[in-house]
């Protein structure tokens, strides 16, 4: 029984990560309409330095 639900959490976090990581290359999912001011400087901080690439490629 517990094999079983390892298992499966461990199938669905490893669908989790692959469909995230292919999303920062592919760009199939939509980003959030409204964003706090703070949070779209940030990431456009991040994202000015690869460092969003870097993380989808680990």
């Amino acid at each position: 029984m517990n094999s079983k639900v390892f298992l499966a959490v461990r199938i669905l976090l490893g669908l989790f990560v692959l469909i995230f990581g292919l999303n920062k290359f592919l760009n199939f999912l939509p980003p959030p309409g409204d964003m706090p001011d703070a949070a779209i400087s940030y990431f456009g901080a991040v994202s000015s330095t690869y460092t969003l690439k870097l993380v989808a490629v680990v």
